[in-house]
């Protein structure tokens, strides 16, 4: 079975995307935290950091590299927080606590809540490099910001506050989707992957 590696060292979005895409090839990581310590990232611009994140990690591989970034954008904030998710847009540093930047979210979001969620689009942007050719790829997934206080239940990111996302598409939370959901809503990164990868090998 062909190997894709992904230009991350997060074990969360690497089970993510075996889950996706495992069928079809096999997914692998870095667990090198060289590989993509020096990729500076833009905070405006989600195809450029994958692209950056895809050409940095095949310049040492030379393998079929898929590079993600993801950018959230509220409408209501005039597109914040964009690709710069925990810096929100530069307003917070790179160090900032997960408790910290929790509040913060807390209070850029909550005052838009009237109950039914906060409509946003969650973007991924993908860029794949494999044998010399570079393509892009990119999915807008219309969203429910919906906020939660874990104080009586189990805490998040520190602190007694989270949110989930909702899919619109399945009017059903981003960690409750089933493994067949999360193939069909990325389908289209199912296709890309097979036709860049392996059709064209």
């Amino acid at each position: 079975m062909k190997t894709l590696w992904l230009a991350t060292q997060n074990a969360a979005k690497a089970r993510f995307y075996r889950d996706v895409l495992g069928d079809l090839l096999a997914v692998s990581a870095s667990t090198n935290s060289q590989r993509n310590s020096n990729v500076e990232e833009t905070l405006d611009n989600a195809a450029i950091n994958a692209q950056r994140k895809a050409d940095a990690y095949y310049g040492r591989t030379e393998r079929p590299v898929l590079g993600e970034d993801t950018s959230l954008c509220i409408p209501a904030l005039d597109g914040l927080p964009g690709p710069a998710i925990r810096r929100w847009g530069g307003s917070l540093s790179d160090d900032v606590s997960d408790h910290e930047w929790m509040r913060f979210f807390f209070t850029q979001i909550a005052p838009l809540d009237t109950g039914a969620g906060v409509p946003c689009v969650k973007s991924h942007h993908y860029a794949l490099r494999t044998h010399g050719r570079s393509a892009s790829l990119k999915l807008d997934f219309p969203c429910r910001i919906v906020l939660r206080d874990y104080q009586a239940g189990h805490p998040f990111y520190g602190g007694p506050l989270s949110y989930v996302l909702k899919y619109e598409q399945f009017n059903r939370y981003e960690n409750e989707l089933s493994l067949l959901e999360k193939k069909g809503l990325f389908a289209p990164l199912r296709f890309f992957v097979e036709h860049e990868v392996l059709r064209r090998a």
